[in-house]
């Protein structure tokens, strides 16, 4: 009888841990385009945002480093600027990036996936990647109004 009731105890502590190695590895990220500084453009319709930013929100259940890796389809670019941030489960964190885009191409209806590495709470790195709407963001916003040529900015 004895036997028994170490055998279950230890089946379910067996469970217990097996339960929190998953959660501790689950990633689920949620992001979207956010604020941006300053904006320049060129004479071809590509606009700059060298300090746009993503908000991401850790919708998982443990704590992760978030990376972002980038993304990339015709008229939009967005980079990494080596940033990375340390988020708490249900967390918002704002994170820079750089985009740069066609004014004329960059806004399509599907969304953009954008690449970030995670790093979870077992210590492991883990690629995963979100669709981020374009069309109607905030960076779309700079598409609509007049910007400042980089060449005028530079005096030039």
């Amino acid at each position: 009888m004895l036997g028994v009731v170490i055998g279950g105890a230890a089946g379910a502590e067996l469970r217990a841990s097996r339960d929190e190695r998953a959660r501790a590895g689950t990633v689920s990220l949620v992001a979207m385009p956010g604020s941006f500084g300053s904006a320049s453009g060129s004479d071809d319709g590509r606009t700059v945002l060298p300090n746009a930013q993503l908000v991401l929100v850790n919708a998982g259940p443990a704590p992760i480093t978030v990376r972002v890796e980038g993304a990339q389809r015709p008229g939009a670019l967005v980079r990494d600027t080596g940033q990375s941030r340390l988020m708490r489960p249900g967390g918002t964190a704002w994170i820079d990036v750089e985009v740069t885009f066609d004014c004329m191409t960059a806004f399509a209806p599907e969304p953009l996936p954008v690449s970030f590495s995670v790093e979870t709470a077992d210590h492991r790195v883990r690629r995963t990647s979100y669709p981020i709407a374009l069309r109607g963001s905030p960076w779309q916003q700079v598409c609509e109004r007049p910007l400042v040529r980089a060449d005028e900015r530079a005096g030039s």
